[in-house]
């Protein structure tokens, strides 16, 4: 009779999930011909007491599989030392092991995808483990291929495999940066690996899959995937040790199983760039949804009820801003309204409204109109909070056109008690510099005359362009110089575009008297040129409507926000 490999499953208290994983494994082909190990760990509280005792009594009574050995905790190991060590312990007493835990429900085909992969690869060196789950990925991947390092949904592997496992976060990840692998091992910088590694080793998470991936990865070891997955994982509610609230992993069972024939051991190039595009998809979907719950209940504390009240313009005289096309120049549009940028009444306006925004007599100013209650918006600060989440909880901004400091009063209570550093650096015309340090400065709040300037004093992370390229001579080359200084991000906000044109139209602006008495060039920027101009160095992780839509006569516009990340080949900025 044949040898199956052994099954070992870990289970704690969750019975509903561990009754569906069962149900699923004993409806597997070889399920009757294998050996099940269930490892069941203690209670860590009084609160987890209730379902581990639950759990315990249904798996007395599992039947289906030639045998069933329990292996019953007498105190809490936690998910990472007790899969190590029954990993071990069977690993080194059948030579062979498949590995489960309480939330992976199988295919009827998985015992024998494994037992197959197991025998036709037991020779192979190259070949670490076995795997059963592959992401739900757009592109059609081979029937069966390889990726260098090793996996943790529903696997195999030999004593020899298991042998390679190094526990020692630290010393994987210096290796990792030591030999330059950074790169590669986060997929391209697509997924933060190595930030999960320092998160072992500073204790914040406890994960014996991060290091049992880095320990094949380093010793240039491969595991086996299917094209479809053979595994589903029912643990993504939240109710795991290390699992999110989210579908992002979410796929069905393959409906049909085709055996595995002997193929080359190498890196699948197709499949480690559709795995790098799907996480960059979930990154570019999500990343909003994962910040919401903590920045809600950040924001109650500033901001009414309903804090992403859209402006009534009409109360503010900002609907009477006019735009009309012109034939002229950008040089003959400043000598023709007397350079209407560096009116002083212009920067007299903006001083004495933010002056009273600092002294606390207002709550906000946006181009120097005073509100009686603080605007939030949601995109410019879910942008904010991602840039500084990516940087070590820090804020390295370059506020480029930021007045006397307008975003950076809007924002930063919210920033400061989320625990981000700020570090807010404003690049105006000289008058605005001039007035920013005499009245403004402090400790986290500069004003600069130039990118060139900053950039060699700090380390940026993120440019923020709010209501500034159509007021720029040449836009693109501004674009143009902030990717040439290796900035990571791009925000823009508040920038009007032509959805339907192939190029820019250069018009004039005239401001409401109610505001200032001003006239000026601005752009309305192609939207289909704009795209053209980032898409070899910039990814878009998300996009909004912006709170400025501003119309041209015989066109069609939109205002729109982006935040933008520079293409993991361009730049070193984190």
């Amino acid at each position: 009779m044949k040898q199956y490999a052994p099954i070992v499953l870990f289970v704690y208290n969750r019975p509903d999930h561990t009754q569906k994983t069962l149900e699923g494994l004993a409806a597997n082909l070889l399920a009757n011909e294998s050996d099940l190990i269930i490892y069941s760990d203690a209670s860590k509280n009084q609160q987890a007491i209730e379902g581990v005792n639950a759990v315990r009594s249904f798996i007395k009574h599992i039947k289906g599989f030639q045998s069933v050995t329990i292996i019953e905790r007498d105190k809490n190991w936690g998910l990472a030392n007790s899969i190590i060590d029954g990993v071990t312990s069977v690993v080194n007493k059948y030579g062979k092991v498949i590995v489960l835990e309480d939330d992976i429900v199988t295919s009827p085909y998985f015992l024998t995808y494994m037992n197959e992969a197991l025998t036709i690869y037991e020779n192979y060196e190259q070949v670490i483990s076995i795997h059963g789950y592959i992401y739900p990925v757009k592109k059609k991947l081979p029937d069966y291929f390889f990726l260098r390092g090793a996996d943790c949904w529903g696997w195999a592997t030999w004593k020899r495999g298991w042998d390679i496992f190094n526990p020692n976060a630290q010393y994987l990840l210096d290796e990792i940066k030591k030999q330059k692998l950074d790169k590669l091992f986060n997929f391209y910088n697509s997924y933060d690996y190595t930030g999960m590694l320092q998160m072992q080793i500073d204790g914040k998470i406890s994960s014996w899959a991060i290091r049992w991936y880095a320990s094949a990865f380093l010793a240039e070891k491969f595991t086996l995937y299917p094209g479809e997955s053979l595994i589903k994982n029912i643990g993504n509610d939240g109710s795991g040790t290390h699992c999110d609230d989210s579908n992002n992993y979410n796929t069905e069972f393959s409906k049909h199983y085709k055996s595995i024939s002997l193929i080359d051991v190498h890196d699948s190039i197709k499949a480690r760039h559709s795995i790098m595009k799907y996480y960059l998809n979930i990154r570019k979907k999500s990343f909003i949804s994962q910040l919401m719950n903590k920045t809600k209940r950040i924001l109650k504390l500033f901001t009414p009820p309903i804090f992403l009240k859209i402006l009534h313009y009409k109360e503010t005289g900002l609907i009477g801003v006019q735009f009309k096309e012109t034939k002229l120049s950008w040089d003959d549009i400043l000598h023709e309204t007397e350079n209407g940028y560096n009116k002083d009444q212009i920067l007299e306006k903006c001083k004495a409204s933010l002056l009273k925004v600092k002294n606390g007599e207002y709550p906000y100013e946006r181009d120097s109109v005073l509100f009686t209650e603080k605007e939030i918006f949601f995109p410019l600060l879910s942008s904010l909070f991602y840039v500084s989440i990516n940087n070590n909880h820090a804020l390295n901004i370059i506020d480029f056109g930021g007045s006397l400091g307008s975003t950076y009063f809007q924002n930063r209570d919210i920033l400061k008690q989320a625990g981000i550093t700020i570090n807010w650096n404003i690049i105006e015309q000289d008058n605005f510099v001039k007035c920013g340090n005499e009245y403004f400065t402090n400790e986290e709040l500069h004003f600069h005359h130039s990118i060139d300037e900053i950039i060699k004093k700090k380390d940026i992370s993120v440019c923020l362009l709010s209501s500034v390229l159509p007021y720029l001579k040449e836009p693109y080359t501004v674009l143009e110089n902030i990717k040439q200084s290796n900035i990571k991000y791009i925000i823009i906000d508040r920038t009007f575009f032509l959805s339907d044109e192939s190029k820019d139209i250069l018009t004039i602006q005239k401001v409401p008297s109610e505001i200032y008495e001003a006239s000026y060039p601005a752009w309305f920027l192609s939207l289909n040129k704009f795209y053209v101009d980032i898409k070899n160095d910039y990814s878009i992780l998300l996009k909004w409507n912006s709170l400025d839509q501003h119309s041209l006569e015989n066109y069609k516009s939109i205002g729109l926000g982006f935040l933008l990340s520079l293409n993991n080949n361009k730049g070193s900025n984190n």
